[in-house]
């Protein structure tokens, strides 16, 4: 008897979890955060501009570095 109890009450807060996750306003892990294409497409356009400013900096410290080994290495060969 003591079981049956137990067993109804973990359906019945399982019940009550899916009712919660299911609700229109829910948030969390497994709910889409987008309706639509079109309101993915800012968060696609600012996750593109980030990966295009992330890539113009590093490509401009690899410049600096070759630059700057460059000139170390003409010294070297000059002395």
């Amino acid at each position: 008897m003591q079981q049956t109890g137990q067993v109804q009450e973990i359906l019945e807060l399982a019940r009550q979890k899916v009712e919660i996750a299911t609700n229109p306003s829910a948030f969390g892990n497994g709910v889409p955060i987008f309706d639509n294409f079109t309101e993915a497409l800012s968060a696609v356009g600012m996750a593109t501009a980030i990966a295009a400013a992330a890539t113009a900096v590093g490509g401009y410290f690899l410049y600096l570095w070759t630059k700057n080994r460059r000139a170390m290495l003409k010294t070297v060969s000059t002395a």
